[in-house]
């Protein structure tokens, strides 16, 4: 058996991580900002791909919740600019409806206000977001039940929501939460969607 020489493995490497690194769609451009370079496809036959997702910030605790939600698309699957953000204010809406075993505080919570933070070319309403102007109206006017706990299953902090069909409560996503500032953030990114 031989053994490779000293920087043989290395070289091979960099063969290797030159070749998955290079665009396979013909029409795709390079650009380069810093030291790395990205791709970016040219090619206006198929749909783009960006990041779907639901941003929450708030000041949050059993008896307070005020902050905001955001549902964002950003671009070029999720490493681009954003191409849609509808921001909606939520509020405290009084007690839960059912208690939440696990979390640390919960409450209801009540939306209002939705607003069109950034809408590139229509995309909030051609994207699998679909929020056209009645959807974005749809996003007011109706209440949720939110908690938080911050070791659930041993480990993370989470965004916890009461699913009245299921008459359970549900985890929906990572969250950071600060006692001490009692600011709470979430940040629900839901794959890849078309626009």
């Amino acid at each position: 058996m031989t053994h490779p020489r000293p920087g043989q493995w290395s070289r091979g490497l960099v063969l290797v991580l030159g070749w998955a690194c290079s665009p396979s769609d013909p029409g795709a451009a390079a650009s380069s900002s810093g030291d790395a370079a990205t791709f970016t496809s040219t090619d206006p036959s198929g749909p783009r791909l960006g990041v779907c997702g639901l941003l929450g910030e708030a000041v949050a605790a059993a008896d307070v919740y005020e902050g905001t939600e955001q549902h964002y698309l950003i671009g070029d699957q999720g490493h681009g600019w954003d191409v849609c953000r509808v921001s909606v204010d939520v509020t405290f809406a009084g007690p839960p409806p059912v208690p939440c075993e696990l979390c640390d505080f919960a409450m209801s919570v009540s939306f209002a206000n939705p607003t069109v933070l950034t809408d590139v070319d229509g995309s909030c309403a051609s994207s699998e977001l679909a929020l056209d102007p009645a959807a974005i109206a749809a996003l007011a006017g109706h209440t949720a039940a939110y908690g938080h706990v911050s070791e659930y299953t041993g480990h993370n902090d989470v965004l916890m929501v009461y699913d009245p069909t299921q008459l359970r409560w549900n985890a929906r996503s990572f969250a950071t939460y600060d006692a001490e500032t009692r600011s709470l953030r979430y940040d629900q990114r839901n794959g890849f969607c078309a626009y």
